[in-house]
């Protein structure tokens, strides 16, 4: 199975890679992990 690595900026991105993309791609052999970047403002 394919391994991809997806950049997220936050929450809703996560669940949409997650709920929708993962399922889809699925079927492809492909494995969605989603990475989230968390930004702390100064």
């Amino acid at each position: 199975m394919i391994r991809v690595r997806i950049i997220c900026e936050g929450q809703t991105e996560e669940e949409f890679v997650n709920n929708l993309l993962n399922d889809h791609l699925y079927a492809y052999g492909v494995h969605a992990i989603p990475i989230v970047i968390r930004c702390i403002v100064p």
